[in-house]
């Protein structure tokens, strides 16, 4: 716990995942979300990526539903090349601007993450080429 009190942005980052979903510890999303905030404040890419998801999901008392938070922290994480984020980041643009196209870009980062495994990557561009796009 000391290194969470000194503001270790890994430790605290973990902590959160324990509280998020650890079969040892009561669930807890306020505080899952209280120390992905404090690790993504510092930085650290994991952390940026997961108070995004949360941000795009919303989680009951927790966090609301926020797109543009959840696209703001995903672009975080990405800078730093964070693949999942980058990912999540190039779904929820396309989600949100609903267009039935994809371009190069956005291509180039679905397939950069299903060559890094990320199976709903490989999903969506089989879906793509499936419709002719």
């Amino acid at each position: 716990m000391l290194d969470v009190d000194q503001g270790d942005a890994k430790a605290q980052y973990h902590l959160g995942k324990m509280h998020y979903n650890d079969k040892e510890m009561e669930q807890n999303y306020k505080k899952a979300f209280e120390y992905f905030m404090l690790a993504a404040d510092q930085g650290y890419a994991k952390a940026q990526c997961r108070v995004g998801k949360m941000y795009e999901d919303g989680h009951d008392l927790a966090v609301k539903k926020d797109a543009s938070e959840a696209l703001r922290f995903y672009r975080l994480a990405s800078n730093q090349g964070h693949s999942y984020a980058q990912y999540l980041l190039q779904a929820l643009l396309h989600t949100s601007i609903q267009d039935a196209s994809m371009d190069d870009h956005a291509i180039e980062f679905f397939e950069s993450s299903a060559r890094l495994g990320i199976k709903d990557a490989e999903r969506r561009l089989k879906a793509r080429f499936r419709k002719g796009h």
